[in-house]
């Protein structure tokens, strides 16, 4: 009988907060127990829990309460903590593998198992530390912190015995900025639940719900609300198309949070009757929102993170709209509809060409549906991961 690992994740974030890196990491945990495999999650004190998910959460700052994406300084004191917790459990557990999820999980990691120096750690990367703290505008492109920030992202780098990327994309940027041994870094790209986000009719009635013509194309946008994700640029977007007389044609759904301070943008901009705001899409609602739609958006500005919506959308069969960039190129080929990267001219002219033809609409919408169901199943992800655990020299117990 094929023996099974004993994994120990760490992801200090706080898990689960419907977004990106946290769908990632409740699926590779979903699929790796399927394949009977042992998890057990340790995480920060916030968050919601997940059925089936064997969760060990560090102390919780009742202070503490952002969910959203990005760096915080209250990584300084909750990391630390959460570090100790993995350390003990390292000890007790004696996993085959820990697996660790961000820049901070990695350094958790390779201190947390001091006592267990053997144990191998893969760093599951989900972009570049340096440019994510750009992004979020914590540092500036060039200036002391910046190459600080490289140096230690380049220590970082170093810690784990193998690094897995979600794109070719990033795992050429680590042999090639970093000089990463490239025997060390592996590309496993995100995956998809196909049978639970499929086409067909929404049974939450979004449509009615909040009150959209059916004459109406439906452009959705789930996700972070955020300038780092483009939704500045979308809304200015959608001025545009709203002084192009596009209102009857149009209606964007912008699920996500947090949404007050776009709220009050669309007022600004005169576009409320344009867009609706729905707030923190839970998970388990995500299929019904992209069912009703007719077009998704995603117009995040980072050329090196995962976009992981996209796959929601080829499972879905409806064609995306994004930004020119390596990593959606990689995913969506000729399947995406590209504007020029950070444009907004240039997206709302991307937008009027797709709407105006719907047998474009439906024909990359089908082909997306194809590509989504034969090539990224959150099986195939577990099944590398299995295949990299064991190239990092983890040997499996159970």
């Amino acid at each position: 009988m094929e023996k099974k690992f004993n994994i120990l994740v760490i992801a200090p974030t706080p898990f689960f907060a419907d977004r990106g890196c946290h769908i990632r990491i409740l699926e590779e945990i979903r699929a790796l127990q399927k394949l009977g495999n042992k998890v057990t999650l340790y995480t920060y004190g916030l968050g919601r829990d997940i059925a089936g998910v064997n969760i060990k959460r560090s102390i919780n700052f009742s202070w503490y309460k952002k969910l959203s994406a990005g760096p915080s300084w209250h990584m300084f004191y909750i990391d630390p903590i959460l570090g100790i917790n993995c350390m003990m459990a390292i000890l007790k557990e004696k996993p085959d593998i820990i697996h660790a999820h961000l820049h901070e999980g990695a350094i958790i990691a390779y201190f947390a198992k001091i006592f267990r120096p053997k144990t191998p750690i893969i760093f599951d990367y989900q972009g570049s530390l340096t440019q994510e703290l750009i992004d979020h505008k914590f540092i500036k492109r060039n200036g002391i912190l910046n190459r600080f920030m490289y140096f230690i992202e380049n220590r970082i780098n170093r810690m784990p015995d193998v690094i897995v990327t979600t794109s070719n994309n990033s795992t050429r940027q680590l042999i090639s900025n970093f000089k990463i041994d490239n025997k060390k870094v592996f590309t496993i790209t995100d995956g998809v639940d196909s049978d639970e986000i499929s086409p067909g009719e929404d049974s939450l009635n979004i449509r009615e719900k909040f009150g959209i013509s059916k004459s109406k194309k439906i452009i959705i946008y789930v996700g972070v609300l955020s300038k780092y994700q483009g939704i500045d640029l979308l809304l200015e977007a959608i001025q545009i198309l709203k002084n192009k007389k596009a209102k009857e044609k149009i209606h964007f759904i912008i699920g996500g949070f947090p949404e007050k301070s776009y709220i009050e943008m669309s007022k600004r901009l005169q576009i409320s009757d344009m867009v609706t705001f729905t707030g923190r899409v839970a998970y388990n609602e995500l299929p019904d929102y992209l069912r009703v739609a007719d077009i998704a958006i995603t117009p995040k500005i980072s050329q090196t993170e995962a976009n992981m919506k996209v796959f929601g959308h080829m499972a879905a069969g409806i064609p995306t709209i994004c930004f020119d960039n390596p990593v959606n190129r990689e995913i969506l080929g000729d399947l995406g509809v590209y504007a020029k990267l950070g444009d907004k001219d240039s997206l709302v002219e991307v937008i009027l060409d797709l709407v105006s033809n719907p047998e474009k609409i439906k024909e990359l919408g089908k082909k997306s549906r194809e590509v989504a169901v034969k090539t990224y199943s959150w099986e195939s992800v577990a099944r590398k991961f299995i295949e990299v655990y064991e190239k990092a020299g983890a040997i499996p117990s159970i």
